[in-house]
């Protein structure tokens, strides 16, 4: 029996699929929703804050070195096309 129930989880195993039938059970539609909603809220608010966290960063190794913006921007630009190219 036991091996019958990991085999459809290893068959059937998402990670969306994981939470979503989980909350469906006991909180219903409504709370799916609710806790997908709240999910992307919070990850929304994580990625805001670290964007912030970079751009504070920068203006601070800006500021203390003579290095102009512009400058910065065009030496970064010409960093990823290299890279990327």
């Amino acid at each position: 029996m036991r091996s019958d129930v990991e085999t459809d989880w290893k068959k059937n195993w998402r990670w969306r699929s994981t939470g979503t039938k989980t909350c469906a059970k006991t909180l219903g539609e409504v709370g799916q929703y609710v806790t997908e909603l709240l999910v992307l809220v919070s990850q929304s608010g994580g990625a805001v804050a670290y964007l912030v966290f970079i751009g504070q960063n920068l203006r601070t190794l800006l500021s203390t070195t003579k290095i102009t913006i512009p400058s910065f921007m065009f030496g970064l630009l010409l960093t990823a096309e290299i890279v990327l190219s």
